[in-house]
């Protein structure tokens, strides 16, 4: 299988770009995209995630859903390979990184409201970062990613902001 190898910072990054997602979806079941919209507009968007993606790492566009595979519990063997691999994704998780990226673009980009669909992605993008990215985490770092900025939070807790973890290539562009 081909993999990329990632730094635990970009990991990181990854693993509270999409909880912030996940989050501020199930958030935005009660309000409008276009609040949604204007909490994301101060923030890193997720066109600039698809375009970080793109320019350093090789993303294979095909259709591959990882985060459906009807188990819930990862094996031993599962955990050995995670530890061997740590900071490694493989194409198909890379690819289906980079749909959950452009379906969630692409929702905040529509005029819709919130249906079914959306609830989909949702559930997608915790399912992937939760098996994906998660187990690739120290549980002291998943305590704190736990807490990440999200739209509608409650404005007495104190969040994780999403800037502490970004990757120092993030706003430059790789040229091959």
């Amino acid at each position: 299988m081909n993999h990329s190898k990632l730094t635990q910072k970009q990991i990181l990054f990854l693993y509270a770009f999409l909880r912030q997602a996940d989050r501020s979806l199930d958030k935005s079941r009660w309000t409008s995209l276009k609040e949604l919209n204007a909490y994301y507009q101060n923030r890193i968007k997720p066109e600039q995630m698809i375009h970080y993606l793109k320019t350093h790492f090789n993303i294979v566009k095909k259709d591959i859903d990882l985060t459906n595979d009807g188990s819930s519990q990862r094996t031993v063997i599962d955990r050995v390979r995670t530890f061997f691999q740590q900071n490694h994704l493989t194409a198909d998780e890379l690819s289906c990184l980079y749909n959950l990226l452009l379906s969630f673009d692409q929702y905040l980009k529509s005029d819709s409201s919130y249906t079914s669909q959306t609830e989909i992605l949702r559930i997608d993008i915790a399912k992937f970062y939760s098996r994906i990215l998660a187990p690739k985490i120290s549980s002291g770092n998943l305590k704190k990613l736990k807490f990440t900025e999200h739209y509608e939070q409650n404005r007495l807790a104190k969040p994780f902001v999403l800037n502490k973890v970004i990757p120092e290539d993030f706003y430059e562009k790789k040229i091959n």
